[in-house]
């Protein structure tokens, strides 16, 4: 069994990967070929449900003590599709005093509709 050194958690625009940043100075410390990684993350990222090209997905990246690694990839995080559906592009200034939109039941479905490979019920009620 490898040993497992680090597992990292970063968002990537799906098909558009490169060695640049963010990607080389989160993953190069490792010494995990680069340009593997990004070949690996664009095909799997654009095969996956159908996501298109630049997309934010979320990337678990496994790293192993002999430099191999594993991906595993997750959907759009939460935050982006609630900001997505209020029409908004960031957040308040001010939680909890400012508010920027609202959310109904019918966006509140739709991304428990999208998310709901992730989570762990098969119930969307």
């Amino acid at each position: 069994m490898q040993k497992k050194k680090a597992t990292i958690k970063i968002l990537l625009q799906a098909g558009m990967a490169n060695p640049g940043p963010p990607i080389g100075p989160s993953l190069g410390s490792y010494g995990i070929n680069l340009q593997t990684f990004c070949k690996e993350f664009n095909e799997k990222s654009l095969e996956k449900s159908n996501k298109k090209i630049g997309e934010i997905i979320t990337a678990i990246i496994t790293i192993y003590e002999d430099k191999k690694f594993t991906l595993q990839l997750k959907g759009t995080p939460t935050s982006l599709l609630i900001k997505q559906f209020l029409k908004v592009n960031k957040g308040s200034k001010e939680a909890k005093k400012q508010f920027i939109g609202t959310l109904t039941n019918e966006h509140i479905k739709k991304i428990a509709e999208i998310k709901k490979n992730e989570l762990n019920t098969t119930n969307s009620e």
